[in-house]
C-alpha cells in the first residue's frame, strides 16, 4: 500500500470518527420516542418545571404538559427538528410547536426552544382559561432527559388514551362525567405504578402527575383540601368541579378495600390499593343519582 493511500484512508476513517463523536445521532424517530422529562438552563429553582415533559409514542401521537398547559397531537421528526401538530379543540397558545434538537448525549437531548421567545409576548388568558395558563419559565435553551422508566404502547400512562382526564373541559361538568375523570386518574396512577414494579427502578416518581393522594410507606390516603394540587385541580372546568371529584375519591375510601401486607415496593401496594378502587369506581354510580355507571373508553 502506498504511503498516499494509506494516508486517504486514515483521513477518512478520522472523518467518519469525529463525525460520531460530535454529537451527530440518526434521526429515525425510534431514537427519540419515549418519555422525557424537561431540564432548564442552569439549575433555576423552578419546582414546576419538573412536572413539564414530552411523551413522544411510536404511533407519532403525543402528549406535552407545560405546567398549566396540557397539549396532544400528532409528532413529527425531520432535519433535527421535532414538529408537534396539536389536535387540541381550543387552541390557547400554539398549533404548533417546533423543537430543534442541537445535540445528544445518551439520554439527554438539549434543545432549543424558539416558544421561549413568544411566550412573554402572548396576550394573558382570561376567566376560566386562566387555569391553564403556562406558569413555569420557559428557557430558549433546555433538556430533554429520558425518564428512568418507559412504557408499553398499550400501557402508557401518558397516552392519549389514558390522559382523556387531563383534557380540560369546556363546561361545568355533571357528577357522572366527574366520576369518568377521576376514574382516569386512577387508572393512570395504576398503569404508572404498574411499571415501576416490573422495572429494576428503586426511585419511583409521579412528578408528571398531578393527584389528590398522599401515597405512603403504610397506604394510600387523601391530601388535606388545603394542600391539593393546583397542577390537579386545573384539570376540572372550575374549583366547584375540582371540591366535587374529591369528595367522589373521598367516599371510596369508605369502600371496602383490601389493604395487602406482603410487598417488595410500596408501589405494589398503591397499585392494589388504586386498582380496588378503580374497580369499585366502574362497577357503580358514585353520585347521588340513578345514572348511568361510568364505562372506561375503549
Amino acid at each position: 500500500m502506498t504511503a498516499k493511500r494509506f494516508s486517504a484512508i486514515l483521513l477518512v476513517t478520522v472523518s467518519i470518527l469525529l463525525n460520531l463523536g460530535c454529537g451527530q445521532f440518526s434521526e429515525k424517530k425510534d431514537n427519540i420516542t419515549g418519555l422525557w422529562n424537561f431540564r432548564g438552563n442552569g439549575g433555576d429553582d423552578n419546582s414546576l418545571e419538573e412536572s413539564a415533559y414530552l411523551n413522544l409514542r411510536e404511533d407519532n401521537t403525543y402528549t406535552f404538559y407545560q405546567p398549566y398547559y396540557f397539549d396532544y397531537g400528532h409528532w413529527t421528526f425531520k432535519d433535527k427538528k421535532i414538529r408537534l401538530v396539536s389536535e387540541r379543540k381550543k387552541i390557547l397558545y400554539k398549533k404548533e410547536w417546533t423543537l430543534d434538537v442541537v445535540d445528544r448525549e445518551k439520554d439527554l437531548l438539549k434543545i432549543s426552544y424558539p416558544f421561549a421567545d413568544e411566550w412573554l409576548k402572548l396576550p394573558g388568558l382570561t376567566g376560566t382559561d386562566a387555569m391553564e395558563k403556562i406558569k413555569y419559565t420557559v428557557h430558549k435553551n433546555i433538556f430533554l432527559e429520558r425518564n428512568n422508566v418507559q412504557f408499553s404502547a398499550d400501557n402508557d400512562p401518558f397516552s392519549i388514551a389514558h390522559s382523556q382526564w387531563r383534557i380540560r373541559p369546556d363546561h361545568k361538568e355533571t357528577c357522572q362525567e366527574i366520576q369518568q375523570r377521576v376514574l382516569g386518574t386512577t387508572k393512570h396512577l395504576c398503569l404508572l405504578f404498574s411499571q415501576y414494579n416490573r422495572s429494576e427502578v428503586s426511585n419511583v416518581s409521579w412528578q408528571h402527575s398531578p393527584n389528590p393522594f398522599i401515597l405512603g410507606s403504610n397506604g394510600v390516603a387523601m391530601q388535606g383540601r388545603d394542600h391539593i394540587a393546583t397542577a390537579w385541580v386545573n384539570t376540572f372546568y372550575d374549583e366547584e368541579n375540582a371540591a366535587a371529584a374529591y369528595d367522589l375519591l373521598s367516599s371510596l375510601f369508605k369502600e371496602d378495600i383490601d389493604v395487602p401486607i406482603h410487598f417488595k415496593k410500596y408501589s405494589e401496594m398503591w397499585v392494589s390499593l388504586l386498582g380496588q378502587m378503580d374497580s369499585i369506581g366502574r362497577q357503580k354510580s358514585l353520585c347521588d343519582d340513578s345514572k348511568p355507571v361510568v364505562r372506561e373508553k375503549e
